[in-house]
């Protein structure tokens, strides 16, 4: 499956659209700023890293719910660290304070 997926060049298509699409947002600038810090190359890799596992479980058995939340979370987890990093605050000291689990 990983093979297949390079070779078709995923996590390339996957920037691209991304790039495309964040290019496209100029009417609405609170999203367009939201999306625009981050690393599209890191979040496509990532895209494909949780499509991967999706696809683990098996094609039939994933639902288009459960891939919309997961690469959801995936671009979520980006800006989090994004504003972090901005803020200067270590992720695993607020994590610690919440009892969340980010990596």
């Amino acid at each position: 499956m990983e093979d297949l997926i390079e070779r078709w060049q995923w996590r390339e298509r996957i920037e691209n659209k991304l790039k495309e699409n964040i290019s496209h947002l100029s009417r609405n600038i609170p999203l367009y700023h939201f999306l625009s810090g981050i690393d599209m190359k890191e979040c496509s890799a990532r895209l494909v890293e949780c499509v991967q596992a999706i696809l683990c479980k098996g094609q039939n058995l994933v639902s288009l719910a459960a891939l919309k939340d997961d690469s959801s979370r995936v671009v979520l987890r980006l800006v989090y660290r994004n504003f972090l990093d901005a803020l200067s605050v270590d992720q695993r000291v607020v994590s610690a304070a919440y009892g969340w689990q980010f990596k």
